[in-house]
């Protein structure tokens, strides 16, 4: 998905609504963007996911979308 979710539409945001999501910590040396790495019905199914295209999941917070 790789998108910050502040800059989905309302379709986009229904269609997500009840997952969680990985956003990649923000930390002076990465700069990061808030973009979602990964989407699931869990924080551990997210954590699998990064995991999975190798990145470390210690890296990322998990928000559940209302």
């Amino acid at each position: 998905m790789m998108r910050n979710p502040d800059e989905f539409s309302l379709r986009e945001r229904r269609q997500i609504s009840g997952n969680w999501v990985a956003l990649e910590l923000y930390t002076p040396e990465n700069l990061a963007l808030r973009r979602i790495a990964a989407v699931g019905d869990s924080p551990s199914a997210c954590r699998r996911q990064l995991r999975e295209s190798g990145k470390s999941p210690a890296d990322y917070e998990y928000i559940f979308l209302r």
